[in-house]
């Protein structure tokens, strides 16, 4: 029996440690999880990583200011936390957007790399004349800053606002595109 004493005491013991050993890691984890949700809150509520700037690379004719303002109230203002696939997604919805990427610059800069349509004649849809691009995507009405594009008016091309004109006004184009290719080179002979 003096055997049996020790032994229990020991078991005891043992039990203890453990038992210690979980409440101190139980502990720890809870006090992680505090830290964790106070630092990601401050982080996201913190002025620190607020967007101050809005730099764009690459723009001639696409309206930024107008776009700022557009980014400004659809969008968490949070550099950290901002989704930029979305951010991209809507520049590449605007017309003169050909191409967008999106980064960040720490701590508090956007920076907006925009490959823009290029102008390539000039249209007439619906009665009214537009600047085009190779593709035919109406970029613009005419303006009198698009007097460069000196060459035949393109008629053919169907109004944007028509289901699947896309396509359509591409294979337009590409066609008045070889013609005035075709042109130059008999003319350079």
């Amino acid at each position: 029996m003096k055997d049996r004493v020790p032994r229990d005491h020991r078991h005891w013991l043992l039990r203890m440690k453990v038992g210690l050993r979980l409440l101190l890691a139980g502990l720890a984890l809870l006090g992680g999880l505090f830290l964790f949700r106070y630092t990601h809150r401050v982080i996201q509520q913190g002025d620190y990583f607020a967007i101050t700037e809005i730099h764009f690379e690459g723009v001639k004719n696409f309206d930024s200011e107008a776009f700022t303002r557009l980014f400004r109230s659809s969008f968490e203002q949070n550099l950290l936390t901002l989704n930029l696939d979305r951010v991209r997604n809507l520049l590449e919805s605007e017309k003169w957007v050909k191409e967008a990427t999106v980064r960040r610059q720490f701590p508090d800069r956007l920076i907006l790399q925009i490959a823009e349509r290029q102008p390539v004649a000039v249209a007439a849809i619906d009665e009214d004349l537009y600047v085009v691009d190779s593709e035919g995507v109406v970029l613009t009405l005419f303006q009198p800053r698009f007097d460069y594009l000196d060459r035949p008016i393109v008629k053919g091309l169907i109004n944007v606002a028509l289901e699947d004109a896309a396509p359509g006004n591409a294979t337009r184009m590409r066609t008045y595109l070889q013609v005035l290719s075709d042109l130059a080179d008999k003319g350079r002979n």
